[in-house]
């Protein structure tokens, strides 16, 4: 394999971080345990939680979506590991669209076609009354962010595909928002 570079994550690309996010959270307490109760029998269904929230969250401007890449033997990407930044603050209004921009349209109309992806899809592995129990957690989180921390890049998400963990790559991609 070859050397680790980071770029920005493509929207083709989310099924792929959907599954290394299922098998870098398999065993987490939160993610494993709590929210998807019934991985064992479902093993399949879990991508789905981390699917549905990308093709949403990917259409937030104030969102980095990075992925570490390397090249396979065949001179083929292979992604490594992810990380998604979200801007705080005044810096996160300015990356954000003009208010009559029609790019302002894609995350509520993603948020819809998946609320009918999970109708048509469910999630099995999932515990229902847990699934949403991180934006249910949102308000209690409000005066963490103020202060001196209001204007930051804060790490929403981080996972290293198993073959590519002790090798650095989660390290890269956390520095990225070290040095914004």
């Amino acid at each position: 394999m070859s050397e680790i570079v980071l770029r920005d994550a493509r929207y083709s690309e989310l099924p792929e971080i959907a599954h290394i996010m299922s098998e870098a959270f398999w065993k987490d307490n939160l993610f494993g345990e709590l929210i998807h109760l019934h991985r064992s029998e479902y093993p399949d269904d879990v991508h789905l939680y981390w699917l549905r929230r990308a093709r949403v969250n990917f259409w937030d401007y104030r969102s980095r979506w990075l992925v570490a890449v390397a090249k396979d033997e065949r001179g083929q990407e292979v992604i490594a590991g992810i990380a998604q930044w979200a801007r705080l603050g005044d810096g996160g209004q300015k990356l954000e669209c003009w208010y009559l921009d029609p790019r302002n349209l894609l995350k509520p109309l993603s948020s819809i076609a998946m609320t009918i992806h999970a109708w048509a899809w469910p999630n099995r592995a999932s515990d229902p009354k847990q699934e949403d129990i991180i934006e249910r957690a949102y308000p209690h989180f409000e005066d963490i962010w103020s202060g001196k921390r209001a204007e930051s890049w804060y790490l929403e998400g981080l996972a290293v595909r198993p073959d590519f963990q002790r090798r650095n790559v989660g390290r890269k991609l956390v520095q990225w928002g070290l040095e914004q």
